[in-house]
């Protein structure tokens, strides 16, 4: 029981589980009710649930908003940041415009109360033209059948979802080791340096880490391949161009949800400038923050000592001030 607002953490679908975020539900959960996104793995889902593309996944996130039935804080961490973006504008949409698209979903109740209060955005892809990495590089530089035809492939017979098209862990894996190689061998150099010497911290925190980094899932193949065309190689967010259910998404329709954007120096995934750039797509929210952290990259934005003692109370600090 709590007189905070409940906090909505989004989590990545972008290879990982939600458990990324245990960081987060630990920082959270002493003051408020943490609600987080569970997303399955797509090789565990039969192929008569049918297919997952962006457009569904912007349908859970409007049916998890309504679900929780009171305002909210959300945080949307890495991935979905674009698409949470676009949901809460939809929703807006939706609310005021007379001639909603016909055959909502029926999670989706559009309950004009549990408007969210705060949107917080970490470290994800909203203009992915913002800044160059490795990520936009590959997709700026290679053409849709290289995604189709190097990276999906076919569930094994042996799993729920068998015959479903998807982008593989193993594949996602390698992708983000590649990101950072050198930083991986030095990381187990120094992990078999601590076991040499018999260092139980040292080898609780490498061990801890590569569980939780070597624990992936497959992502569908639709929503992958809709993701890099649609928000890094087309930036349909940015320029206007994205739709849900055939209606255009107007990010100018958020008017009365705080927008706060969290940024790390050192991120090579989701470079600072990506995501400082939802505010000039959202000139109406009711109010606007920034917060850029010099010395971490990726991970340490929603994970580790830095976050926090330094990143949640930035955090912290906004949401309260938003409500008065």
């Amino acid at each position: 029981p709590s007189d905070q607002p409940p906090i909505l953490l989004v989590a990545a679908m972008s290879g990982h589980y939600a458990t990324l975020l245990r960081d987060m539900v630990r920082y959270f959960a002493p003051t408020r009710t943490v609600y987080v996104t569970d997303w399955k793995n797509a090789r565990d889902i039969p192929l008569e649930a049918g297919e997952f593309g962006v457009e569904a996944y912007i349908s859970f996130v409007l049916a998890a908003i309504d679900a929780i039935d009171e305002p909210a804080d959300i945080a949307a961490i890495c991935q979905p940041c674009p698409l949470v973006l676009a949901a809460l504008a939809v929703r807006e949409q939706l609310l005021t415009t007379p001639n909603m698209p016909g055959d909502l979903p029926a999670a989706i109740e559009l309950k004009p109360g549990v408007r969210p209060r705060t949107l917080t955005l970490i470290g994800g892809p909203v203009d992915p033209t913002c800044a160059a990495t490795k990520v936009t590089e590959t997709a700026r530089n290679n053409d849709m059948d290289f995604f189709r035809n190097a990276l999906i492939d076919v569930v094994s017979p042996r799993y729920q979802g068998k015959g479903r098209k998807v982008y593989p862990g193993y594949l996602q894996l390698s992708g983000f080791m590649s990101l950072q190689p050198r930083r991986h061998m030095r990381a187990y150099s120094t992990w078999v340096s601590d076991l040499w010497q018999q260092n139980d911290q040292g080898i609780e925190k490498f061990e801890t880490f590569y569980d939780e980094y070597f624990a992936v899932m497959d992502l569908h193949a639709r929503f992958f391949l809709e993701t890099v065309e649609w928000i890094f190689k087309e930036n349909r967010l940015v320029q206007g161009t994205l739709s849900w259910r055939g209606m255009p998404i107007d990010l100018e329709a958020i008017t009365e949800t705080a927008l706060l954007t969290i940024e790390g120096a050192r991120d090579d995934i989701s470079a600072p400038g990506q995501t400082e750039a939802a505010h000039a797509l959202c000139p109406n929210v009711s109010r606007h923050g920034h917060y850029l952290h010099p010395n971490v990259g990726h991970y340490g934005l929603f994970s580790g000592s830095r976050f926090r003692t330094e990143i949640a109370p930035e955090i912290v600090s906004f949401l309260e001030a938003s409500r008065n």
